[in-house]
């Protein structure tokens, strides 16, 4: 493993000790040097091109670009990236899919629809943090709350791939993969998260983080895969790795 700081070589060496042993194995990730930063940066966001990273500061306020190539972090112009889908007045967004099919996002009733021409088919209510997979064939989403979120991936047919502990999924470019973190605590807040791998063909789960000094949350996975970017929520620094997997970054 290749480390540029003391620091992240603390960070690297705590990513492959305890926590990795137990019955999932632990991917050991390549963590990149990020500037250090006075300020606390949540939600990161990929563009396009995969060559910045983009972060929401404080409370949503102000808008901050990373260049993963010098880990140099600066404020960003107001027309960057667009971070979410566009909104319509009725409070939904639609994000096109698959053939001439439309994946409908009710953020107020947390309703997903899919429409496919004139007719439209629900696919479930009460969900948040919903992504389409970038094959367009699936839709990962949560239910309840963040300190107990429960994952699902579901298919625009309405059949149900997988549901287990887990939020804020993040698929890898090919559908088959998807990053997603695992957070603890209660209502007063999140006490602890770490990040994990989750194969839809095996079912299989791969631990990516073991530190419970770190809350790993918001895993944002480069549009190529081979980059895996995260924020703390305790002290507000975004991370970057290489993500080395076995069969690339499908």
């Amino acid at each position: 493993m290749r480390i540029w700081s003391l620091w992240f070589l603390s960070l690297a060496l705590t990513l492959a000790q305890p926590g990795c042993n137990d019955t999932l194995p632990c991917l050991d990730l390549a963590v990149q040097p990020v500037d250090n930063t006075n300020r606390f940066l949540v939600n990161p966001r990929w563009t396009a091109d995969g060559q910045q990273l983009i972060l929401a500061g404080y409370q949503g306020v102000g808008s901050f670009c990373l260049d993963p190539s010098t880990g140099h972090i600066d404020e960003c112009g107001a027309a960057a990236v667009e971070l979410h889908p566009v909104r319509a007045p009725d409070g939904t967004s639609g994000i096109p899919v698959a053939g001439a099919r439309v994946i409908k996002y009710d953020e107020y009733w947390g309703r997903l629809s899919v429409i496919d021409g004139d007719s439209e088919r629900e696919l479930v209510e009460h969900a948040w943090g919903a992504r389409v997979s970038p094959t367009g064939d699936r839709v990962a989403f949560c239910t309840g709350h963040l300190y107990a979120a429960w994952l699902h991936v579901m298919t625009l047919d309405g059949k149900a791939e997988y549901s287990g502990p887990g939020a804020q999924p993040a698929w890898l470019p090919g559908g088959q993969r998807l990053v997603f973190s695992l957070p603890s605590g209660g209502p007063a807040g999140i006490d602890d998260s770490d990040l994990f791998l989750l194969d839809l063909a095996s079912g299989n789960t791969l631990r990516m983080t073991a530190t419970p000094e770190i809350t790993e949350m918001q895993p944002a996975v480069s549009p190529c895969g081979r980059r895996l970017a995260w924020v703390d929520w305790r002290s507000g620094k975004p991370f970057v790795a290489r993500l080395d997997l076995p069969g690339g970054g499908a």
